[in-house]
């Protein structure tokens, strides 16, 4: 019985970890949606371009452009949907000509109100 270096049980371990993380990371790309007009109308070509409080959320290096405090929001019904809805906020602050930072917020949901049975009175 040959018994396996240390090194040699690691490459499962590592190669599993590596495979778990890509999947996660395409499994979240589904969820991009505009979170501005500009990204919008640009059919989300904006990643390279990007230098607004938008930046947290598309390109986080794009918080070195940002010259000035920002705040970004965003309302919309996903897919025309009533119910189905996304909200955005982002803040974003300039530390310094070639720093910045900023915190983002997003959330997707849905109203059950539809679910409701009321009585027209």
């Amino acid at each position: 019985v040959r018994i396996l270096s240390y090194r040699t049980r690691q490459w499962p371990q590592i190669l599993l970890s590596v495979f778990s993380l890509s999947l996660t990371a395409a499994a979240a790309d589904n969820t991009r949606i505009p979170v501005s007009a500009r990204s919008a109308a640009t059919g989300e070509s904006i990643l390279a371009t990007v230098d607004d409080a938008t930046s947290v959320y598309w390109n986080p290096a794009g918080l070195t452009a940002v010259r000035k405090n920002e705040i970004s929001s965003m309302w919309a019904d996903l897919h025309g949907l009533q119910g189905l809805d996304n909200a955005y906020l982002a803040y974003a602050k300039p530390l310094s000509s070639k720093l910045g930072i900023g915190v983002d917020w997003m959330h997707m949901g849905f109203s059950d109100a539809e679910f409701f049975y009321h009585q027209n009175r």
